[in-house]
């Protein structure tokens, strides 16, 4: 993906391009070199991205790529970090929420699961990496207290049932099940040896 490379690396954009143009190898270095020309001197990191998406990637991609960042949610098969690298991976597609980092902090805040967000406080003006931040320190909190209920839970167990199960009271004829005497064939004698 384009923005792995530089994804933690917190680089200016003109760095990234910088960084990002000596990675191309190849067919892209090639591509690369016949497409800058229609810039001239001045290319910018927003050349080359709307360069690169319209070579290797068709509008269906794209679209299903926005479609993707504007539903995504940590919906509990996600770690904050897994959140977050995705989250990036695909905010690649949506310039204009890249540019404003108060959507793209809320939307992220958003993203995280209920248990994750009412584990920490969304501040006003947090920027990006102090709500993932926030994120990682309410997951931390949620992991802990489901540990804590699990335990609860066992010792609770443990304490009403011991360690085979539910304790099953023996009856010892003082109500409870009972168990009928066989009858006895017809022509035989019944009890105190009456027929």
């Amino acid at each position: 993906m384009l923005n792995e490379a530089t994804l933690d690396m917190q680089l200016t954009p003109e760095f990234k391009l910088r960084v990002v143009v000596r990675l191309l190898e190849g067919m892209a270095s090639t591509w690369w070199d016949g497409a800058k020309g229609k810039y001239g001197r001045t290319v910018t990191w927003e050349n080359f991205r709307q360069e690169f998406f319209a070579q290797y990637y068709s509008d269906f991609e794209v679209n299903a790529k926005r479609r993707e960042y504007t539903l995504l949610t940590q919906g509990g098969k996600m770690t904050v970090r897994q959140l977050e690298h995705k989250f990036r991976e695909l905010a690649e597609f949506i310039p204009d929420y890249v540019c404003d980092e108060n959507r793209m902090v809320n939307h992220f805040w958003d993203a995280l699961d209920l248990e994750v967000r009412e584990r920490a406080t969304q501040l006003p003006n947090m920027t990006f990496s102090q709500v993932v931040e926030k994120g990682l320190k309410g997951e931390k909190e949620w992991g802990e207290r489901k540990m804590k209920n699990a335990e609860e839970a066992k010792k609770r167990k443990w304490e009403n049932h011991g360690p085979q199960g539910p304790n099953k009271k023996e009856n010892h004829g003082g109500g409870g099940s009972f168990r009928a005497p066989p009858l006895s064939p017809k022509g035989s004698q019944g009890p105190g040896g009456q027929s």
